[in-house]
């Protein structure tokens, strides 16, 4: 399949060109028509003028090759049988689902084909070519149920989206589906190691990600907020070869309460000398927020967590002598005790 974008001008003569190259009989231009959310791609008829076509500056066009075949993915729910089929240009999405309901479909029940990251149920007198599916596209086949409109504010964007959802989708989908809606338009989450979830201002708490929309009350006249609900931290171990921890951080966690977490995980961390460091090694205020300091030092940087060395007096079995060292408890013993000796001279 190849683009172009219509320039108007000589455009009849250029598309002219273009399909006497491609062999004319084997290709077809199509053109896009819908929403911003949805579009569709219909074939233009051979003997049609582009100037007579509604055709607007910047819109691209598609040559496509008659013969070419897709695949295509398809999930059956609830079962989560997954398939592949395969479809020419002029294949029918009514002739797909007709296939479908001989295999998987009770008879009481009214199933269709629904595009999750569009929230759009497939129409089905037009054809699957006319969607463009990418290649990674998967569709379900899932029984029809009510949508339910969501509006949801973008709060780093201060922008605000509404699209329609599947009453029996979870807010884990929605997030996936604003997600993508955000891609769409070419926007970006702007913490990097933020988990986001969706705020609801109607009721002033966190939506649970495992709870179905249909069970949401209200959920038509709230207005949901995507934003940061946590912010992924690692705290890597001074010494040893562990691997670090990660830590979902709220807004209100503070460096004694991670410091407070990272002791109950290393049970000989308990000693008063332990602290949390930049990577820099500076030592980190108690009070201070791990929002804060994450925003300070860069959200992809680690903390660390490690003691401070406490003087320690240290005699021989003799007691001849004793000597005043300053001991990191966190450093394991087979590293430490040559270093005494020698302090001892023994």
């Amino acid at each position: 399949m190849t683009d172009f974008v219509n320039t108007y001008g000589d455009e009849v003569a250029e598309a002219e060109r273009v399909l006497a190259e491609a062999h004319v009989a084997q290709h077809t231009l199509f053109r896009n028509i819908g929403t911003s959310s949805v579009v569709y791609y219909v074939p233009i008829a051979p003997s049609a003028v582009l100037a007579q076509c509604e055709i607007c500056q910047g819109d691209t066009l598609h040559l496509i090759n008659l013969e070419d075949v897709a695949t295509l993915s398809i999930v059956v729910l609830p079962s989560m049988e997954r398939m592949a089929i395969e479809y020419a240009y002029d294949t029918l999405v009514s002739e797909v689902t007709a296939a479908l309901e001989q295999r998987s479909a009770p008879p009481s029940v009214t199933y269709a084909l629904y595009h999750s990251k569009l929230s759009h149920w497939l129409v089905p007198d037009r054809s699957l070519m006319a969607y463009r599916f990418a290649p990674d596209t998967v569709l379900e086949w899932r029984p029809k149920s009510p949508e339910i409109l969501i509006r949801v504010e973008l709060e780093e964007q201060q922008q605000k989206i509404a699209f329609k959802v599947l009453s029996s989708q979870t807010v884990a989908d929605l997030l996936e589906l604003v997600l993508f809606q955000m891609g769409n338009r070419s926007l970006k989450p702007q913490v990097s190691n933020g988990v986001y979830g969706l705020w609801s201002s109607r009721h002033g708490r966190w939506m649970t990600n495992s709870a179905v929309l249909a069970e949401v009350p209200d959920l038509h006249n709230d207005t949901l907020v995507y934003r940061v609900h946590w912010q992924s931290i690692q705290v890597k171990w001074f010494y040893g070869n562990d691997d670090p921890l990660t830590v979902l951080a709220d807004q209100g966690m503070t460096v004694a309460g991670l410091r407070h977490l990272c002791c109950q995980l290393r049970h000989t961390a308990w000693h008063a000398s332990y602290n949390l460091y930049t990577r820099w090694l500076a030592p980190l205020d108690p009070d201070q927020s791990i929002w804060t300091l994450a925003s300070d030092i860069g959200g992809t940087d680690n903390f660390w967590f490690r003691d401070t060395p406490q003087p320690l007096t240290i005699t021989c079995s003799d007691n001849s002598h004793a000597q005043t060292v300053p001991w990191s408890y966190g450093i394991p013993l087979r590293l430490t005790l040559p270093f005494i000796c020698r302090r001892l001279g023994v």
